[in-house]
């Protein structure tokens, strides 16, 4: 074997070992789901506080609304902190009401930390159980500060979706209006390892 052999094997042996290694060190790492399972579930995880403390807005643009029976997805992200990203996902219009979807995406420290929801979790009996928030939307029409009705709002988790839904009436009255959306009472819960 010459010595440009052994170096070439000597290469290729250290490539798959680290390529062995990478692999099981991410088949250990727990995914984001799973992380966020065990926190829920307080599993590992011992949830320190909640409050129903956090508030935000977002501008609603009036061309994110569909044609009737159809939907648009949109992706525009208008919170951004507390290791979470809250977005407008879609908005459908089935002729009778308009639903705009709001998405949460949290970044779960494996240590411990804090992120957003539209969920409390509380225990009933020794039982983990969620509920969703009481979301207080209010709509402003941008233009002269008025604030306008809605038809109703909730908060499902903890996947955590939150579905504004305005019946013709409020869609109406928002029609070609750019309607800043105040949301208020999202739960920040903080969290450890234990």
């Amino acid at each position: 074997m010459t010595s440009l052999d052994a170096k070439n094997a000597h290469y290729w042996i250290t490539v798959i070992f680290a390529g062995l290694v990478f692999l099981l060190v991410l088949n250990y790492i727990p995914a984001q789901d799973t992380v966020q399972e065990q926190i829920f579930a307080e599993r590992g995880y011992k949830i320190v506080s909640q409050s129903e403390s956090i508030a935000t807005e977002f501008i609603f643009d009036p061309t994110w609304v569909p044609q009737a029976g159809e939907s648009k997805t949109i992706d525009f992200i208008f919170y951004d902190a507390n290791n979470t990203q809250i977005y407008v996902s879609e908005v459908k219009n089935n002729g009778q009401m308009t639903y705009v979807n709001l998405k949460f995406s949290s970044n779960y420290n494996k240590e411990g930390g804090k992120f957003v929801t539209s969920t409390v979790i509380h225990k009933d009996n020794g039982q983990l159980n969620y509920s969703g928030v009481l979301i207080k939307p209010r709509f402003y029409d941008v233009q002269n500060n008025e604030e306008l009705a809605m038809e109703y709002s909730t908060g499902i988790g903890p996947d955590d979706l939150i579905t504004l839904g305005f019946g013709k009436n409020e869609m109406e009255q928002f029609s070609g209006k750019k309607i800043a959306v105040k949301l208020s009472n999202l739960n920040l819960v903080q969290y450890r390892k234990i």
